[in-house]
């Protein structure tokens, strides 16, 4: 077992911890920036190309941290005691050029963000953003339940997108299947197909899918899957 010690140091608390859509990387936001592992093996610096992450000092604080893939463009939302940026925008971060490429505001603050090639989606306490990734154009908003911890999947292969996130009662999740091409289009496109998934009585607590968005696993906050 391979460990790494992000907290030696105080000011790399961490604050957040997420995978790329693939699982061969590991993204983490501190006190004081982002760092990304390669996954196997666990170490900083990847041999193929440079190493990606960023310290902004002071007051750098990166609450959510969202890889595409293993490209260079992340998605940032600021956190801790000190925020980079405000907790209720998305920053879209080019590493290889260190600079900040799109933003996208919200009223509220940012749970979750989910990215795939063509969209980019927000999570907020009670709504999910689904947005265009090269036109950054609102397609779709959803109604959810209360949701803190920023529930949300989003399918990653190449075929149709499906989004699956917390339904308007508690213990629902609402799968959305999206037309092909959807990410492509400049203004809304009607949805494909919606449904929705009776999982549990208690709310939900976690929930996943897989690579096509073909198959979901939910949790309930009663231990129940």
């Amino acid at each position: 077992m391979t460990s790494l010690d992000l907290q030696s140091n105080p000011v790399h608390e961490l604050l957040h911890i997420s995978f790329n859509q693939d699982y061969s990387c590991l993204a983490c936001g501190t006190e004081t920036g982002f760092k990304v592992y390669n996954a196997d093996p666990l170490r900083l610096t990847d041999p193929f190309r440079a190493q990606i992450g960023k310290d902004f000092l002071p007051g750098g604080g990166i609450g959510i941290v969202a890889m595409l893939l293993r490209t260079n463009i992340l998605a940032l939302a600021g956190g801790g005691r000190s925020p980079r940026y405000q907790p209720h925008k998305i920053v879209l971060w080019d590493d290889r050029q260190a600079r900040t490429i799109a933003e996208l505001s919200f009223r509220s603050a940012v749970r979750a963000v989910r990215l795939r090639r063509d969209l980019i989606v927000a999570v907020l306490n009670n709504k999910v953003f689904v947005y265009g990734f090269r036109s950054l154009s609102l397609l779709d908003s959803i109604e959810t339940t209360s949701n803190p911890k920023g529930l949300c999947c989003l399918s990653t292969g190449n075929d149709r997108a499906v989004l699956v996130c917390p339904g308007m009662q508690q213990g629902r999740a609402l799968v959305i299947y999206y037309p092909r091409a959807f990410g492509e289009s400049q203004a809304p496109v009607q949805r494909e197909r919606t449904t929705i998934v009776a999982a549990h009585e208690s709310p939900v607590a976690a929930m996943a899918t897989d690579f096509a968005g073909s198959l979901l696993a939910t949790a309930s906050d009663k231990g129940t899957i």
